[in-house]
């Protein structure tokens, strides 16, 4: 498709730039001036430098090179800031006009896209959520786990896994309802969301089923300190609470070796182990209490 570079639709929804090798834009259209924000007066004192978004800066001037080289580029996405620090994700094509076997200037046309990308993001991060928690389900979080655990044998740093399952909650569900089964749920995810840190990685697996990576151990880094912090956010809740049930949560855990690599299924079938170990424990303590 052509489009006269006149015409008010391409104007409006297609930015059209020009810059020079050192990186002077020489030229932008209306719609370009009109996502970034500034004048036609105020271009004239930019360089494309000044617009791009740090993280996509190096990548955006290794594409430069490559333009000015002869090579255009038919298709790239560039994170770009408005004149408001608001950021704005363009996708365009861009090519090298030459004088005399000298390149002279790069000529882009872009479209705005940041609107289709923050959906985008949207509809990727409710894939990966639970949806009656809001912490990761199994698919997010399984996700994270295996880059991490890549991380962790790369940098031979050390991870514990966290296995637990809510106690009781066939009974809650039972004898209380269902309503109060979710909101049982929904309690025990909150419990596990204050007792470990926005670094660790924290997931739903499904039903009562939780599970913990903690990835930044800092100097609260063992077994016994996160049982210690579990056991003492559990007993807060209960103390506190108005529900009529209580929460509780067997649970095992497993460390990751850097120097003895293994798979998370593996790290997960030890640490189920241990939760059921634990699950009897509170079982037969519950009936001799009786």
């Amino acid at each position: 498709m052509l489009f006269d570079y006149t015409d008010d639709f391409y104007c409006k929804n297609f930015t059209d730039s020009g810059i020079t090798p050192d990186g002077k834009i020489m030229y932008a259209n209306r719609a370009w001036r009109d996502i970034l924000g500034y004048s036609e007066e105020e271009i004239k004192d930019l360089n494309v430098v000044d617009i791009l978004h740090p993280d996509c800066l190096q990548h955006c001037m290794d594409k430069f090179a490559r333009i000015m080289s002869g090579d255009p580029i038919n298709h790239i996405e560039a994170v770009f800031l408005s004149k408001n620090k608001k950021e704005i994700i363009l996708e365009g094509n861009v090519n090298c006009r030459f004088v005399d076997g000298k390149p002279v200037s790069t000529r882009g046309i872009f479209r705005d896209i940041t609107q289709r990308k923050e959906l985008e993001n949207k509809l990727q991060k409710l894939s990966i959520t639970d949806e009656m928690t809001g912490i990761l389900n199994r698919r997010g979080f399984l996700g994270f786990v295996g880059k991490q655990m890549k991380i962790a044998e790369r940098n031979k740093t050390k991870l514990f896994l966290l296995f637990a399952d809510l106690d009781n909650l066939k009974w809650i569900n039972d004898n209380l309802g269902h309503d109060l089964g979710d909101q049982a749920i929904i309690s025990a995810a909150n419990i596990l969301k204050d007792t470990f840190r926005s670094s660790d990685i924290i997931g739903r697996l499904g039903g009562d089923e939780f599970a913990v990576l903690q990835t930044d151990q800092g100097q609260n880094g063992t077994k016994k300190s996160m049982v210690e912090r579990l056991e003492e956010n559990i007993s807060a809740f209960n103390g506190n609470s108005t529900s009529p049930f209580a929460i509780s949560l067997s649970f095992g855990i497993t460390s990751y070796d850097p120097d003895a690599p293994c798979s998370f299924e593996e790290l997960l079938r030890e640490a189920d182990k241990l939760m059921y170990s634990c699950k009897k424990k509170r079982k037969k303590m519950q009936q001799m209490r009786r």
